[in-house]
């Protein structure tokens, strides 16, 4: 079965909110209606999520409408003026495509 990300017209993003639950998993609102429950317990043991077993970084997740970040911290004061593109630090990014990904039970980076 092919799934399809559907963007609309009018560029608003795909995520309209996430809100963390118990047991490692996300409720994911998206700008169509739909709403997904996603389950991060399955991948604590990869490299890539292993920052999500902290409690802390995994209730702290918030969105763009794109990713996903978990455990965004400002950068240090003094590197700013040399990186302003890196004004926050992210424990965990998770792009929309990959959060499709992870939902349908594809394989992620990683996990293959």
């Amino acid at each position: 079965m092919a799934y399809k990300l559907q963007i609309n017209k009018e560029n608003t993003p795909p995520i309209q909110s996430v809100t963390p639950l118990a047991a490692h998993r996300l409720m994911l609102r998206f700008a169509t209606g739909s709403e997904v429950l996603l389950n991060m317990g399955n991948h604590l043991e990869t490299l890539r999520y292993s920052p999500l077993a902290d409690e802390d970084v995994f209730r702290s997740v918030t969105t763009n409408g794109n990713t996903l970040f978990f455990g965004v911290r400002e950068i240090p004061p003094v590197l700013k003026p040399n990186f302003p593109e890196y004004a926050t630090i992210a424990a965990v990014k998770i792009p929309v495509l990959e959060v499709m990904r992870l939902a349908v039970g594809f394989p992620v980076w990683g996990e293959e």
